[in-house]
């Protein structure tokens, strides 16, 4: 009879830790929420846009300017019903890593940064995904810091 009281008490004492524990916890609310697919159709019109194949992987990149409060929204959409997660993940990283070299072309094509006076650092931010009829929709916040270079040193700004 001790060593059922003494285990219900246990019992109780663990469910009660349990209990508080869950309360205490808040969570805090998306602050990119806003930024869905259904937002975008609707309210953005897109800059750039491609369709690829990264080694048989299907994806959509879309690119757009001030867009739901965002200056440059990168969205990169893969299938989800082909190749596996770990597959489909890589190759949403090389395009993530294809678009920043591109940015850094695009702006400067001709010139070694050696040469200019000045350049830029681009950088990319996942804000959030959205799984819509068999693909995973990719958001980022597409952003740089100007570099000062002289000397064949530069500093960030």
């Amino acid at each position: 009879m001790k060593k059922l009281i003494i285990s219900l008490l246990v019992g109780l004492f663990m469910a009660f830790m349990l209990t508080s524990c869950a309360t205490t916890q808040t969570k805090k609310p998306d602050p990119h929420a806003h930024i869905t697919i259904d937002n975008v159709q609707n309210e953005c019109k897109a800059a750039e846009s491609w369709q690829i194949a990264i080694m048989g992987v299907p994806a959509y990149i879309l690119v757009f300017e001030d867009c739901l409060q965002i200056n440059k929204l990168l969205i990169i959409s893969v299938n989800t019903n082909t190749h596996t997660e770990e597959i489909r993940k890589h190759s949403v990283k090389l395009i993530e890593l294809h678009y920043i070299a591109y940015m850094e072309k695009k702006i400067y094509p001709y010139k070694e940064a050696t040469e200019m006076s000045e350049t830029l650092d681009w950088s990319i931010k996942k804000l959030r995904e959205e799984d819509r009829n068999g693909w995973r929709v990719h958001f980022y916040n597409i952003t740089y810091k100007k570099r000062e270079c002289s000397d064949n040193s530069c500093k960030q700004n």
